[in-house]
């Protein structure tokens, strides 16, 4: 029981990180819009983005295996 009880506390731990780093990358576009972005700035966004897509695909792979 314990193997099906940890995929579902994955994907919450996945979903929740990916609200997280979405709520962060928007607030930085946001504030990107007005004050611009420095190159600092811009590397960290670069890197949230790739984070996110990583996470985007751990969480899908996870969804899969979960239907099956």
């Amino acid at each position: 029981m314990q193997d099906q009880d940890e995929p579902s506390a994955n994907i919450l731990d996945l979903k929740e990180e990916f609200e997280k780093l979405s709520e962060e990358q928007l607030h930085a576009l946001r504030a990107a819009t007005y004050f611009g972005m420095t190159s600092q700035e811009a590397k960290i966004y670069d890197n949230r983005r790739r984070k996110i897509t990583e996470v985007a695909k751990r969480l899908s792979g996870l969804l899969r295996l979960q239907e099956n």
